[in-house]
């Protein structure tokens, strides 16, 4: 079986789970909001603490929207997450370089995990709301079809 035959199969597993629409696109909000936190690596096992201390929520859902950090992706959030961080604490927004990274202090390194942490707890709420509405229309959608044969 190809790969995007793969997601096809899981994403109907999804669909076809017993949860309610809203416990699944819950658990993918929840999902998203963690993948774009500043804590790369441990993205998991937060998710798997949240699903051990939310027994209703779909596990899966939860751990599939952490897949939003891929690293290819989690280049450009934590690029998104530094600038809302830079502009809600009204810091000027250095250019990134590889010179920049070598001048990195302890107080540098402070201020840009805050403002990492400002910005992605922003654009968490924002992925995480829109990808729950998105995903819970899809849902609703999706179970209606199969429904209707």
């Amino acid at each position: 079986m190809s790969k995007i035959g793969k997601i096809k199969q899981q994403i109907k597993g999804f669909i076809t789970a017993n949860h309610e629409p809203k416990q699944i696109a819950l658990g993918v909000a929840i999902g998203v909001f963690i993948g774009i936190s500043p804590l790369y690596g441990l993205q998991t096992a937060i998710a798997l603490l949240i699903v051990l201390l939310m027994p209703k929520i779909n596990k899966a859902s939860v751990i599939l929207g952490t897949q939003i950090s891929l690293p290819p992706i989690y280049i450009f959030i934590c690029l998104i997450n530094h600038r809302i961080g830079k502009f809600v604490l009204r810091k000027p927004c250095s250019p990134l370089s590889l010179s920049a990274l070598g001048d990195f202090t302890r107080g540098n390194l402070i201020g840009t995990f805050m403002s990492l942490s400002v910005g992605s707890f922003i654009f968490g709420m924002i992925c995480s709301t829109l990808v729950y509405f998105l995903t819970l229309n899809i849902v609703v959608i999706l179970r209606s079809k199969r429904n209707r044969k």
